[in-house]
């Protein structure tokens, strides 16, 4: 079993903790208790925990490009910016975990 732990950083430095829906190569939609300003810088910390362990953050630069009210709630789309390599190399490799592409559990030596 694995969650995707999802915060994000806003403008104003508060860190949001939050609930991502769907994370792909381009952007993300994270449900938020506060909205955000459409064209808003953010930072996406996104957390792969396992029932055995947790990853380091992986942090994603990005952009509000939109905000939607969920009841109570507010959905956010998060287009992703300028990525490095490494964040590049670490984002594929979280979506195909995600996708049960790879297994994320350790193999047990006998």
């Amino acid at each position: 079993m694995c969650e995707l732990r999802t915060y994000v950083l806003d403008l104003q430095g508060s860190m949001l903790s939050g609930t991502s829906g769907d994370l792909s190569r381009g952007g993300a939609s994270v449900e938020l208790s506060v909205p955000l300003e459409p064209g808003s810088a953010v930072q996406l910390y996104l957390r792969l925990v396992l029932g055995w362990a947790a990853a380091d953050f992986l942090t994603l630069p990005g952009r509000v490009v939109r905000c939607e009210p969920v009841g109570d709630r507010h959905l956010i789309g998060v287009e992703l910016e300028a990525l490095s390599q490494p964040q590049a190399e670490r984002l594929e490799l979280l979506l195909r975990v995600l996708a049960g592409e790879l297994d994320a559990v350790p193999e047990t030596t006998q």
